[in-house]
């Protein structure tokens, strides 16, 4: 399952919201204007793709075959994300209301220790002291001669 934990998932994220955005302000805008200005946003979309491994490796594509697999890897990951978002309506509704109370408190608790984690990775050491009992390493705990 992907979760947009991940760098691709967000990179996937972005580029769905992208894609939507520019279906939004190409229906808004008068036919008139789609036509000046399709061109040109395809030109400036092309230029800026950014591709995932393997294919942004591969430098012989052309800026079609960019924009192709751009769209290609936009739609695979709008399809995934409709995917994992049925799936959870669909677990939601097997569970009583005392499950879901405990899901949401499990949930609450994930978020807590991931914003511990980063707190530690941001500041490169431990948020609070060890806990009472907790592993010291090993040159202290070797009594001294």
């Amino acid at each position: 399952m992907v979760a947009l934990r991940s760098r691709f998932g967000w990179i996937g994220a972005g580029a769905v919201l992208s894609l939507g955005a520019a279906v939004l302000v190409s229906q808004v805008r008068g036919a008139a204007d789609e036509k000046a200005a399709a061109p040109a946003a395809a030109a400036v979309a092309a230029a800026d793709v950014k591709l995932t491994k393997p294919w942004s490796e591969i430098t012989s594509l052309s800026t079609e075959q960019k924009a192709k697999i751009h769209e290609v890897h936009s739609k695979a990951t709008a399809q995934i994300s409709a995917i994992e978002k049925q799936e959870k309506a669909d677990i939601m509704a097997l569970l009583n209301d005392q499950q879901k109370t405990e899901l949401k408190e499990l949930q609450a608790k994930d978020r807590k220790e991931a914003a511990e984690r980063r707190a530690t990775r941001r500041t490169g050491g431990p948020a609070t002291a060890p806990a009472a009992g907790a592993a010291q390493p090993a040159a202290a705990a070797q009594p001294r001669k």
